[in-house]
Parts: C-alpha cells; structure tokens; sequence
C-alpha cells in the first residue's frame, strides 16, 4: 500500500468527517462570521500529508480499503489531532501560511480584527481536539491503544511546551533541541501511529516488538524534523508553499542553530538576525553562516545517521519491511 493509494482512499472520509464536525457546530445558532470561520478551516484542512494516518496504517499491515476500513476512525482521530496542533501551533508562530493557504489566525487588518482571528484559531483548535479524541474512542476495544495516543497527546504537548520555552533563549545546547524535536515531532509523528498500529494488529503481548517500533519510529522522525529545519533555510517557497526563514524570525532553537552556536563567532553573527524581520539579503547572509560555520554538514551528517538506524530497525513483516524502506528514501529526498 503505496502513501498514493492510502490518500485516494482516507482523504475523502477525512473531509466528510471533517465536514461533519464543522457543519455541527453551525447547527446551535446561525452567524455568519461562525459560517465563514468554519469555510476557512474546511478550506485549512484539505491540505497535508497524511504522514501518520499512514504509518499508523502501514504498521497495521493494511493491504486494502477493507482492511483500512477497519481502524477509520482511529486514522482520522490521528489527523485531527495534527490539525488540531497545527492550528494552534500557527497562533503561537504567528505564521501566516499553510499549505498554500492563509491559516485562521492571519485574517483581518487592525488590531482587535488580528486578535479576533487568533482567538478563532484557538476556539476552532480546541473543538477539533476534543473530536479527535472522542473519534479514537469509537469502537476501540484496545486499552492499551488508548495508552498509547494518551500519551502521544501528552508528549507533543510537552514539546510543544520546551519549544516555547527554548525560543528567546541564547544558551541552549543540542540535547534540548534533540529532546525537542523528539517529542513534538518524532514521536507524534511516527513513533506513536506506529506502536498504534501494531496494537491494532493485536501484537501487544510482544514488548520487544513495541520497543524496535520506538527506535525505528524515533529515528525516521527524527530524520523528518531535521529536514524541516533545513527546508525552511534552503527549501524554496514555490515548492513547499511555506515562507523561508520563519524559524530564524520566530526566534526558535534548531539543529541547524544549535550547531552555529558551537563558533563563538557564528553565533554572534547568527544572534543579529534572530526574532528580526528579515530580508532577501539578510536571508542569503544567513544561509553562508549556516554553511560557512559547518552547520549545515553537521546537519546531514546527522540526519544520515537516522536514516540508517531507521533502515537497520524496521519494523513488520519482509513485505512491509520493503514499504517501509520505500517510505524513508521517499521521506529523505523531499523537497516540502
């Protein structure tokens, strides 16, 4: 089961169910800035990957739409929850787009209109959220697979937490990034899906199994976030449909900076830029110090390291194990 195949099939019920919650919400009092706030999200949530949906599904071993049919609803509760974070996570970035498209909180032009829209995202954030969980729950006879997206929940939060805690910060050191990226990206991102999926395919009697989906899972994650980080220095705009630089004008701690941060020198050249409104010059001067100060090899250099941890601890059946290689050479070669 090709990424290809599994979106021609969970993206329709994911609009529907979306739509479904959406068009609910309108149903207790008609207003029509609630009907345009619920036109912006629908349009919001069309985009996307559909990255943990489906590793969820492929550690199930899903063959077939019969097969995904079976575990729906816990697909579509994964996505939420990411839509969920995304939403909110746009408040506090103060980032404008996503996936092409303006995001909730960047509507309106004065003051209280900026604020009103932040607000909105926040509200709209928190009732996808609660469907998200209230979708998992539904049908779900795996306690321990409820376990494990309480504490996905949990530990996304807490990245989410140390990532707003190291932004502003000058002396951060790379085991707080690398905790960082662990928990709000690695982890909800690939880790849990997976250990979920393999709880769905009735393997909970088999701990071990479970802790080879951790490294595995943790290290294609963490191979993810690292391209992140560079896609948003030297990715182009055209391609990933994201404003460049966001990280350096948000102030947030990297790999890449955490790296710069080891040259005296480059740090104070990189510190300049942080939390500023940059230019096109200033974004070319910034990517020399990413090259210049070696950061940017150090940069591959790990991410090839995860990528062959991930290659030497896949997780499945040979079948799977094959997909599951194509997916981390398609992962690893992304351009968005």
């Amino acid at each position: 089961m090709t990424l290809e195949y599994f979106c021609e099939y969970f993206n329709p019920i994911y609009k529907k169910e979306v739509e479904k919650l959406l068009s609910h919400f309108c149903l207790y009092s008609k207003n029509k800035n609630i009907d345009n706030l619920i036109k912006k999200t629908l349009d919001l949530s069309s985009g996307g990957k559909r990255i943990r949906a489906y590793v969820c599904a492929l550690s199930y071993e899903a063959k077939n739409k019969q097969d995904l049919a079976k575990i729906k609803n816990q697909l579509i509760a994964i996505e939420l929850l990411h839509f969920f974070a995304l939403i909110h996570d746009d408040v506090m970035d103060n980032s404008t787009m996503r996936h092409g498209k303006k995001t909730i909180n960047s509507f309106g032009k004065k003051e209280n209109e900026i604020l009103k829209s932040k607000n909105e995202s926040i509200i709209i954030g928190d009732l996808i959220f609660s469907y998200s969980y209230r979708l998992f729950l539904k049908d779900n006879k795996s306690e321990e697979s409820i376990s494990v997206f309480d504490t996905l929940i949990e530990e996304v939060i807490f990245g989410q937490t140390l990532d707003l805690e190291l932004s502003q910060e000058l002396n951060y050191t790379q085991d707080n990034v690398i905790s960082k990226m662990l928990y709000k990206t690695a982890r909800y991102t690939f880790t849990r899906p997976i250990q979920i999926g393999i709880l769905f395919r009735n393997e909970s009697h088999n701990i071990s199994v479970l802790k080879k989906a951790e490294v595995f899972g943790d290290s294609i994650g963490m191979m993810f976030q690292i391209d992140d980080d560079l896609l948003d220095i030297f990715g182009d705009t055209k391609i990933t449909n994201k404003n460049t630089f966001q990280d350096i004008e948000g102030f947030q701690a990297t790999i890449l900076t955490s790296f710069v941060f080891e040259n005296k020198k480059y740090k104070k050249q990189l510190t300049s830029y942080l939390g500023k409104t940059l230019t096109e010059k200033d974004k070319l001067d910034l990517k020399n110090i990413f090259i210049e100060s070696g950061a940017l090899n150090k940069t591959t250099l790990l991410k090839e390291k995860y990528i062959k941890t991930a290659n030497n601890s896949l997780v499945g059946s040979p079948e799977f194990s094959v997909k599951w290689k194509n997916l981390i050479t398609t992962l690893s070669n992304r351009k968005k």
